[in-house]
């Protein structure tokens, strides 16, 4: 398990990148602000080079995670790389994922697939990712498809995120009792049938990392490290 309170801790370039604009449109389901500075720690501090996102949507995530790995490759040389998938194409308006890579200056080390999530990390090619995060469909048919081919794609060690993961179908935040159950649901039954998994919510942040609410610091990501074959 990893030691979420000392990633947070720790000393990141964020308080200079966040300078790129990432406000999200009402009712879009964007990465909400505590979301996008998590997602960039946990980034900055995991040994990954080749991640995979699904769900690109409008690009919040998509930059936060580009903006660590660009970090990472300039201070260590790592040479760290993302796709990200999405069923649709998301750059086709102004102030798209792509716009925002560009302004961030990460554009360079995404690369965009439009497909179906369980199409593309099915295909028949030599790649392997160390980190795969799956925030496209939430739905429990959709998540039960993905996630053991997403367990099958990621390499030895390597690490699979969730977001909209609501352990034991409980709300996440005092100003609402929205749930989404597919993620938890989808995962907990794989558990089940067998899946050799153990998922790590991120639950309270630090009290200024807001998130979902104006006074709520609760995260609905979540992670697990696939263990060696």
């Amino acid at each position: 398990m990893l030691d979420l309170k000392e990633i947070w801790n720790r000393d990141t370039n964020w308080e200079k990148d966040k300078e790129v604009p990432l406000s999200i449109p009402e009712y879009t389901g964007g990465v909400n602000p505590g979301d996008q500075r998590a997602l960039y720690h946990i980034f900055d501090y995991l040994d990954v080079k080749n991640v995979l996102e699904i769900g690109t949507h409008i690009g919040c995530s998509t930059v936060s995670i580009a903006l660590a790995l660009k970090q990472k490759n300039c201070v260590r040389q790592d040479n760290a790389r993302m796709t990200t998938v999405d069923i649709v194409d998301v750059n086709t308006f102004d102030g798209c994922p792509k716009d925002l890579l560009k302004k961030a200056g990460c554009l360079d080390i995404v690369s965009f697939e439009v497909n179906d999530s369980v199409k593309h990390m099915s295909r028949k090619i030599d790649r392997w990712y160390d980190c795969i995060f799956l925030d496209g469909d939430h739905s429990y048919e959709k998540v039960y498809e993905e996630l053991p081919v997403a367990y099958d794609k990621v390499e030895d060690g390597g690490y699979i995120l969730f977001h909209d993961y609501f352990p034991d179908y409980k709300p996440l935040w005092e100003s609402s009792k929205n749930v989404l159950e597919g993620p938890f649901r989808a995962v907990s039954q794989l558990i089940r049938e067998g899946l050799e998994i153990e998922v790590q919510p991120f639950g309270e942040l630090p009290s200024h990392w807001k998130t979902k609410f104006p006074n709520e610091c609760n995260s609905s990501l979540a992670i697990a490290r696939r263990p060696a074959r």
